[in-house]
């Protein structure tokens, strides 16, 4: 029976990478995501109250193509923020599915690295 060893076939450089990357992936779903989707409803109340508040002086503009084409930047300001938002809530809502198949790959490739190197 032969012992397994870190130098061996780039062992170490897999566990360092898939534990770095857990980590990462750990720190990414439980803190940045929800601070991130915190700052982004912050913002978007901010945004919004002066959004609002602007459109008096967009409707007071005469020129109906030019009036329009703010609108729609105001609008789509409105809505790309909307986006972020449920984006980074469907990424926070399902993160912990993705921590899991992280660590079934790594499972994965410690069992097939014993595999392939016929270490028991």
């Amino acid at each position: 029976m032969k012992k397994k060893r870190f130098n061996q076939k780039g062992v170490a450089a897999y566990f360092y990478l898939f534990f770095f990357f857990s980590l990462m992936l750990l720190f990414l779903f439980a803190v940045a995501i929800p601070f991130m989707q915190t700052f982004n409803i912050e913002a978007y109340s901010m945004g919004e109250e002066i959004l609002q508040q602007s459109q008096g002086a967009i409707d007071d503009i005469d020129n109906t193509e030019v009036r329009e084409s703010i609108q729609g930047m105001v609008d789509n300001q409105l809505d790309s923020t909307e986006t972020q938002i449920d984006i980074l809530g469907t990424f926070f809502q399902y993160g912990w599915l993705i921590i899991i198949l992280i660590v079934l790959l790594i499972i994965f490739m410690a069992t097939r690295e014993t595999v392939e190197t016929a270490i028991a």
